[in-house]
């Protein structure tokens, strides 16, 4: 038996043909294979991540707060902690493990890039961090570690696809128009079929998590993370894409033998996910249990506050609150879905209704998690951990000279 975990970065669920998506901001959608996939599964329609990868997919495998790991602030040292992942669970319970994660051959390793892979390849038996050159991909990897071998029916093994095909597309991350956007989407459409024939994928006996970390802002609302700068006019007039779904809203979708077919609307961060996953590495969910956990989770879960880093272009922060702390704060419900901006001059925004507004309900949860989030403590706490790590890094230059 196979238990897979494919997620395909930079993916908006609303890119995905089916009953609600027949169009994406305006452009018709094509079924693919990753529709073919979502056909006759449990879909969570509301799971949002912190609209990046790193701290996304930290909580997601790890299961762990992201602010007590200080996911929130990457560069301090004490980012990005390992702790027991998804891999220590299966691993525990006698599968064998693999990793494969496919981003460029130059991708950073140092700092907290290191940190985050290290606690993304702990306890998993055989592991790519990123590609061996411009052409490797799975096949190589597939090859290189003979896990043909491995796909016998008496062995139990837990797969984990990080595929980047559409976030390092270029059709897809830079000056990406709606049209190019689903054009990359069906080019790893394409790829995920491939990676998931090589491991000889049956649904009628493997299990298939089907995620995303994120969307994508495309053209003109990506000049919020250029490096170039644009006028406060113009980030006023971009930076609410930052908090709308097909950004936020992660995919995620369970095809597992047995399930009955099935929409969950109730509004998860990606812990929940973990907290899933990780039961099918105990064994626990089988045949039609998956429904039944989600009928017992539809009595919870009816709102979420998720929050997400400032954008590179945000006038309204410093260069500390941009790299240490989340500016945006996001309630969601199925009533209301209110953002708070730090700093911004109208601070809450209703994404609903596209209005600021003064006073809610709401409002007041938002303020209650920005006291508790943008306190005197976190930013002392903060400060010193950077102060340490500036010093740390400050020895090791000297013991390099000498």
């Amino acid at each position: 038996m196979n238990c897979i975990v494919y997620l395909l970065d930079g993916l908006s669920p609303l890119a995905i043909k089916n009953k609600n998506n027949k169009n994406f901001l305006g452009k018709k959608i094509k079924e693919n294979y990753i529709s073919k996939l979502q056909k006759n599964s449990v879909n969570f329609y509301n799971i949002y991540g912190y609209g990046e990868t790193f701290s996304t997919t930290y909580e997601l495998f790890t299961g762990k707060n992201i602010y007590k790991s200080y996911c929130d602030a990457f560069h301090l040292f004490t980012s990005f902690p390992e702790n027991k992942n998804l891999g220590y669970y299966f691993k525990k319970n006698n599968f064998n493990t693999f990793l494969f994660r496919d981003p460029h051959e130059n991708h950073p390793m140092g700092g907290f890039y290191g940190r985050y892979f290290n606690a993304m390849k702990k306890n998993f038996d055989f592991f790519c961090i990123k590609k061996k050159n411009k052409n490797y991909n799975f096949n190589n990897f597939f090859d290189e570690k003979n896990i043909k071998n491995f796909l016998s029916k008496k062995n139990n093994n837990f797969f984990i696809f990080h595929d980047y095909s559409l976030h390092d597309n270029k059709k897809a991350y830079n000056d990406s128009t709606p049209k190019n956007y689903l054009e990359a989407v069906d080019h790893s459409a394409k790829i995920v079929k491939s990676n998931l024939d090589l491991v000889k994928y049956n649904e009628n006996r493997d299990t298939l998590i089907f995620l995303s970390d994120h969307g994508l802002n495309l053209k003109p609302h990506d000049q919020l993370h250029f490096n170039k700068k644009i006028s406060k006019v113009k980030y006023d007039a971009y930076y609410k894409s930052l908090l709308l779904n097909e950004k936020i809203k992660m995919t995620c979708f369970i095809k597992s033998p047995g399930i009955k077919t099935e929409v969950n609307r109730n509004y998860y961060k990606p812990s929940f996910i973990f907290s899933v996953v990780k039961k099918f590495a105990q064994k626990k969910l089988k045949k039609n249990t998956i429904n039944k956990l989600v009928t017992k989770l539809k009595e919870n879960n009816k709102k979420i506050i998720i929050s997400l880093r400032a954008a590179k272009q945000d006038p309204y922060n410093n260069f500390f609150l941009k790299s240490y702390f989340h500016c945006h704060l996001v309630y969601l419900s199925k009533y209301k879905k209110i953002a708070y901006s730090h700093k911004h001059k109208n601070l809450y925004f209703n994404i609903t209704n596209k209005e600021f507004v003064t006073n809610s309900l709401e409002k007041k949860e938002l303020d209650n998690f920005v006291k508790k989030y943008f306190n005197f403590k976190n930013y002392i706490t903060k400060t010193i951990i950077l102060l340490i790590s500036l010093a740390i890094r400050s020895v090791s230059k000297l013991i390099k000279i000498f």
